[in-house]
């Protein structure tokens, strides 16, 4: 959404709520909606809108990398490893998926990592 990129966000989430409530099968609005809403306001409403997508077309791997991310965003680690495995399984030549999935198991182990850290630095004072 071009409104998006001007940063006018409000303006972005306006139009595609209308456009998605004009015509409700189309996935893209859904997906368009989801993206922008969850990076921006609310991660958990814009999982909300990408899953709506995903149930109009569950083979767009733009929602379910965007879904995937957002899971990621929100610490869902198993969340997020599972959808990115179903973008693989819809693209599995796809370097940007490829590149999420390793970057999703990446943040995953450092954040684990840093938890224990943090634990052992409290059980020691």
């Amino acid at each position: 959404c071009t409104y998006t990129y001007l940063n006018e966000i409000d303006k972005a989430i306006s139009h595609l709520k209308k456009a998605a409530e004009l015509d409700d099968s189309q996935d893209i609005y859904w997906g368009q909606l989801g993206w922008v809403y969850g990076y921006n306001r609310d991660a958990d409403k814009g999982i909300e809108y990408l899953k709506r997508a995903l149930a109009l077309n569950p083979i767009n791997v733009e929602s379910l990398k965007d879904i995937c991310m957002l899971y990621a965003k929100n610490q869902k680690w198993s969340e997020a490893l599972v959808c990115i495995e179903e973008s693989m399984e819809q693209d599995p030549d796809n370097s940007e998926i490829i590149r999420i999935k390793q970057d999703i198991e990446f943040f995953e182990s450092e954040f684990e990592r840093l938890k224990g850290n943090k634990g052992i630095e409290q059980s020691g004072k």
